[in-house]
């Protein structure tokens, strides 16, 4: 059974589906299956970030590890993985904060193991602008993990200039990241 907070995710997709067009999907597979799919729009002056994960998968927050840090409340944890990351090149500049799906609380507090992150799709956003005329490289890097196992991945997008739309993109149904301090 679907619950209430994967309706509100699966209607914030729909509804960024109806502006703007995205890239095609960049497709990392692992042992021959898709593990994740990544593609980007722009929609006015903002980026946005769909990520879908196969199913039995989840890939983590960008704030993982801030998130994992203030739940430990400086207790010691077996390990927290990776944030995941975006790196933007070429002739785009973010030039506001990342917003991002309320992340899913995968947490084992009683193994004092704090994780967040993402089943089946996440958004990603940010306010950017345009420093020239030339096509963008967006880069994710993250890790993915099933019930066995973890694997680290990466997604290559090219964002072309003929990307560029008027379309607006609302913030709505997402959270700001928390901003990234130093972990220990």
């Amino acid at each position: 059974m679907i619950g209430r907070s994967h309706w509100v995710l699966y209607l914030l997709s729909a509804l960024v589906l109806l502006a703007g067009e995205w890239t095609a999907p960049t497709q990392v597979t692992q042992d021959g299956k898709t593990r994740l799919s990544a593609r980007a729009k722009l929609a006015g002056e903002h980026l946005v970030i769909e990520l879908q994960v196969a199913d039995g998968w989840h890939i983590y927050a960008m704030d993982n590890e801030q998130r994992a840090k203030v739940a430990l409340a400086g207790k010691m944890s077996l390990g927290v993985e990776k944030n995941t990351e975006v790196q933007v090149s070429g002739d785009l500049q973010v030039t506001g904060d990342w917003y991002q799906t309320d992340p899913t609380d995968f947490s084992r507090p009683e193994l004092q193991w704090f994780t967040y992150g993402f089943e089946y799709n996440a958004l990603l956003a940010s306010h950017i602008k345009f420093t020239g005329n030339k096509a963008s490289q967006i880069l994710v890097k993250g890790q993915i993990c099933d019930s066995e196992r973890c694997e680290d991945v990466k997604a290559q997008i090219v964002l072309p200039v003929s990307a560029r739309n008027q379309d607006s993109f609302s913030m709505a149904g997402l959270v700001q990241v928390t901003n990234p301090e130093p972990v220990e």
